[in-house]
């Protein structure tokens, strides 16, 4: 876990997550040098090392991946190793996970990018689907990850559109929204139609049919391509 849900406002960071990452005056635990803490849209907030134990998959002692997984995954993963489908009315639903059965056989090498879908697309969220920058929202494309807000973020500087590059910044510390503007507008745009996807779902596809759900503001209609490198 990463600690209980004291947050480190103004912006996410933690006075001491630079210089003593294991333990943040804000309280007990730790994120590390990771920016935020529970439920931050930033990695502080939801980002936690894994222990996968699955013998007939997992062979030749221990390995570490820095692959993203997330919990989403572990329905795909599951129906995959009892070689299950879903039943025929849900199979035109949203599914948003991805099976780990291939990372956990070559864990040393497993790509997502090399995969047929590419690179891991993630929204997040928390609390409510609509949306707002109190809490915030984001999302993460293979090295990027573009956020707009969190429930550190208390000025201005982090309730705009910001864009981090994890491979080199893990820490969230450099906005390069300015730099790759093309990159933001086409996270905006996953953004948007994952986001929309989710909405989708909550109205027909589940018992929480609420009509009053909608896009905020600063995500319009944009268009741009890029690849995971």
């Amino acid at each position: 876990d990463n600690g209980p849900e004291q947050n480190c406002p103004p912006a996410g960071i933690c006075e001491k997550a630079d210089t003593n990452p294991q333990r943040p005056v804000e309280g007990p635990g730790s994120a590390g040098p990771l920016r935020g803490r529970k439920r931050d849209i930033y990695e502080g907030g939801h980002r936690v090392p894994g222990i996968v134990s699955y013998p007939a998959e997992v062979v030749g002692g221990n390995h570490v991946s820095w692959e993203t997984v997330t919990t989403m995954d572990f329905l795909p993963t599951v129906m995959e190793v009892l070689s299950v489908e879903r039943p025929e009315k849900q199979r035109s639903w949203a599914f948003d996970g991805r099976s780990i059965l291939p990372l956990l056989r070559d864990p040393d090498s497993f790509k997502w990018r090399d995969t047929e879908k590419g690179p891991r697309g993630i929204g997040i969220g928390y609390y409510d689907i609509k949306l707002h920058t109190e809490n915030g929202w984001g999302y993460r494309f293979g090295r990027w990850k573009y956020v707009e807000g969190s429930t550190s973020c208390k000025v201005s500087d982090c309730q705009k559109s910001q864009l981090f590059d994890l491979e080199t910044d893990l820490g969230e510390r450099h906005d390069l929204s300015s730099e790759y503007p093309y990159i933001l507008a086409h996270l905006k745009l996953k953004f948007q139609d994952w986001h929309e996807s989710v909405l989708k779902s909550r109205i027909e596809e589940s018992n929480c049919r609420r009509k009053d759900l909608s896009l905020p503001g600063s995500i319009g209609l944009v268009d741009a391509d890029i690849s995971d490198g």
